[in-house]
């Protein structure tokens, strides 16, 4: 039987929040993600950090709706709050086709 390295974080673990990464998500089904994996340029422009993780449903910090049509989109930002969200340099390819605020 082989020991267990135990300074190394679970590898079943790690292949589940792979899975669960937004860029993973299935198309069509609303899911849920921290703020701050929405970027906004000082033009309106917005990204999504694809590699964030995401939740089917709302829970402490993860409160930015988010739902996959074809390769772009939609997010609601309706139960972030109060959160800044930090103006970035142009986003020269913005994949948010709606926003609901």
């Amino acid at each position: 039987m082989k020991k267990q390295d135990k300074s190394k974080f679970p590898q079943k673990m790690i292949e589940e929040s792979l899975e669960r990464v937004i860029k993973n998500m299935p198309a069509n089904e609303w899911f849920w993600t921290v703020p701050w994996a929405l970027g906004v340029d000082k033009n309106g422009n917005s990204m999504i950090n694809e590699n964030h993780t995401v939740d089917k449903e709302p829970a402490g910090t993860v409160q930015l709706g988010i739902k996959r049509i074809g390769l772009k989109y939609k997010v609601d930002i309706t139960r972030c709050g109060y959160f800044n969200w930090n103006i970035r340099g142009d986003i020269a390819n913005p994949n948010v086709i709606e926003l609901i605020a």
